[in-house]
C-alpha cells in the first residue's frame, strides 16, 4: 500500500497552476474553518477538541484525496501524450485538440473509402 501512494510534492508537481491554487485554497479554508471551530470545543472539553480534530483531519484528507485523484489523471493524461507525441506533457486543450482532428481524418477517411467502393461497378460487364 506505501507504494501505492503518490508523495505530497509529486502531487502538486502533477496538478496545474489553478488545481494547485484551488487545493491550497481549499486547504487554507479548512484550516481556518478548524481555529474557529477549536476556540468553541475548547469550551467543552478535551473530548470536543479531540473530535474536532478527528473531523478537521477526515476533511483534509477528503481534499487531498480529491486532488491525488486529478494528480493521477494529469499524470496519465501527461503519460499518453508523450506516448502518443513523443513530446513533454502538454495542456489538456492541446490533448482535446489533437484526438478530436485525429478522430476526424479517421472518420472522413473511412465514409470516403466507403463511398469510392461503392461508386464502382460491382461486375464487370
Amino acid at each position: 500500500a506505501e507504494g501505492q501512494s503518490v508523495p505530497h510534492a509529486d502531487r502538486k508537481d502533477q496538478l496545474t497552476a489553478e488545481q494547485n491554487q484551488e487545493m491550497q485554497k481549499r486547504l487554507a479554508r479548512l484550516k481556518k474553518e478548524n481555529r474557529i471551530q477549536m476556540s468553541f470545543a475548547k469550551e467543552y472539553g478535551k473530548q470536543a477538541e479531540a473530535s474536532q480534530q478527528r473531523d478537521y483531519e477526515r476533511r483534509v484528507a477528503h481534499v487531498q484525496a480529491a486532488f491525488k485523484k486529478v494528480a493521477a489523471a494529469n499524470a496519465s493524461e501527461g503519460l499518453w501524450l508523450s506516448t502518443v507525441l513523443g513530446s513533454a506533457r502538454l495542456p489538456v486543450p492541446l490533448l482535446v485538440a489533437f484526438s478530436l482532428s485525429l478522430l476526424a481524418t479517421v472518420v472522413f477517411r473511412r465514409r470516403t473509402d466507403a463511398k469510392a467502393t461503392l461508386q464502382e461497378p460491382l461486375l464487370a460487364v
